[in-house]
């Protein structure tokens, strides 16, 4: 659901506790869809996002996976498949950062 402010993952992929950090920490991301990996710093160079925002654009990390790129996309180790049992809710509780003026 890019930019609902809030995803679906397979709860085997969640591990707790969760961890919220801003992707300027970086790190390696498989993005739905994509069929490739890339680092979270790229993926949102790609979607347009500017520089001085996407440094603050917060991730959701578990157990060393980069779950969702809040508001843009979840990982694909993350996504909800056929052979998924239970579910994890995320939600995001704040809009995505502004440019400055």
């Amino acid at each position: 659901n890019e930019d609902s402010g809030q995803e679906l993952v397979d709860a085997r992929t969640v591990r707790e506790p969760l961890t919220v950090r801003p992707a300027a920490m970086d790190g390696t991301f498989r993005p739905l869809g994509m069929g490739r990996e890339t680092t979270v710093l790229r993926f949102l160079k790609g979607q347009g996002v500017p520089k001085r925002i996407r440094e603050r654009v917060p991730v959701v990390w578990s157990d060393g996976i980069p779950v969702w790129v809040v508001g843009y996309r979840i990982d694909e180790r993350a996504a909800v498949g056929d052979e998924t049992a239970s579910m994890v809710w995320l939600r995001r509780t704040s809009p995505r950062p502004l440019p400055p003026r």
